[in-house]
């Protein structure tokens, strides 16, 4: 859908009916591209016992990334999970130490995807990896790279 770049003042609380749209903005219009992963992410629910569960346990990034919606799936893309489960990278979290997300991603001929890895170090062998498209009409390496982060 496009829309033409006239406003209209919206006065009062937003419709009860209005969703999140990602938007990409050119010269002429307004293109709506897909409907927001935000409204997934927020409405998303987990397992009651992964919840309720003991902070001090391990988790399960494996049935964690099965319980996600099928957007937020593609959106975080395939992942490679470490032997240990992703437990060395949650308990460094959960210790305060220091872990780094790093991304990136690149665009041609209309295509384009994104990689990302959470890690202590660079040469970590226990990180968290992943890659996978990203959506959009004639999507931009910086489109890309910015997906690389929100996966």
């Amino acid at each position: 859908a496009k829309f033409s770049l006239q406003s209209t003042i919206f006065e009062g609380d937003w419709p009860e009916s209005g969703g999140w749209v990602d938007v990409e903005i050119t010269k002429a219009a307004i293109v709506v591209l897909s409907e927001s992963l935000r409204s997934a992410a927020a409405m998303r629910h987990l397992e009651p016992d992964v919840d309720d569960c003991d902070p001090s346990t391990a988790v399960c990034l494996e049935a964690r990334l099965r319980s996600l919606p099928p957007e937020l799936q593609r959106l975080v893309g395939q992942v490679a999970i470490p032997e240990d489960g992703g437990n060395s990278l949650i308990d460094a979290i959960r210790k305060g130490e220091r872990v780094y997300g790093v991304s990136d991603g690149s665009a041609s001929k209309g295509l384009a995807a994104h990689g990302w890895k959470l890690a202590r170090r660079p040469s970590d062998p226990m990180a968290i990896k992943g890659s996978g498209p990203v959506d959009g009409i004639q999507p931009t390496a910086f489109r890309a790279e910015m997906q690389g982060q929100v996966a």
